[in-house]
């Protein structure tokens, strides 16, 4: 067998080994009864058939793989399907397309269960993950956040333009709403417990102001 096929053959393998498959093949019972699904498949080829299918090959091959092969083990597999199995009636409520109040609260309480399958995830994903994040802290983060701040300032300008009280009114209101003597006493808690760590603050300000100058004097 190709290695290639082999990356997927090994995951399905142990899915259905694991009942994940089984799993998966029961979201089948979430779809509109009254759809025509081989309409559905014919639509799904014909839309395939009219692809570009480069990208998606570079795709498979850089990240999918990777990712498949990391997963491919009991721990990942068993964490999957407990998602899978809590996730099931939040994505039977969004089918249906019910809102009831007290459904959105056992899903959200269904979903804070999950924190140690979702660690298990990301403990096998983190290395696969890793170039990806790279790359994004490399090439995006900083024009993202950049737009983003340029988002909040034209906000925050517009709202003063139209209300120019409003953001004094704003820390008005916490300031008054804060409770000033607890506040500072969690501050001197917090503030404590670090400071009996007895960290080096002076040598790193100097440390940092000293590379600094340096790097401004390699410069010139």
């Amino acid at each position: 067998m190709e290695a290639q096929s082999r990356v997927l053959w090994d995951f399905l393998r142990l899915s259905y080994q694991r009942g994940l498959m089984d799993d998966l093949m029961g979201l089948g019972d979430l779809m509109d009864p009254n759809m025509d699904f081989v309409d559905a498949l014919e639509t799904f080829e014909e839309t395939v058939m009219a692809m570009d299918l480069k990208p998606l090959t570079v795709l498979w091959h850089e990240q999918l793989q990777p990712v498949i092969r990391s997963m491919t083990n009991p721990r990942a597999i068993d964490a999957l399907r407990a998602i899978l199995q809590t996730l099931r009636p939040f994505l039977a409520t969004l089918a249906a397309r019910r809102s009831e109040g007290s459904a959105v609260i056992q899903n959200v309480k269904a979903l804070a269960a999950l924190k140690p399958h979702l660690a298990v995830l990301l403990g096998e994903l983190g290395p696969s993950a890793a170039p990806l994040v790279q790359k994004f802290l490399r090439e995006d983060a900083g024009r993202l956040m950049g737009r983003g701040l340029n988002a909040m300032s034209g906000v925050v300008l517009k709202a003063n333009a139209e209300q120019p009280e409003l953001v004094g009114r704003v820390f008005g209101e916490l300031m008054r709403t804060v409770d000033a003597q607890q506040l500072g006493s969690a501050m001197e808690i917090i503030l404590g417990g670090f400071l009996d760590q007895r960290p080096k603050i002076v040598r790193w300000t100097l440390g940092t102001t000293l590379a600094r100058i340096k790097k401004r004097f390699a410069r010139s």
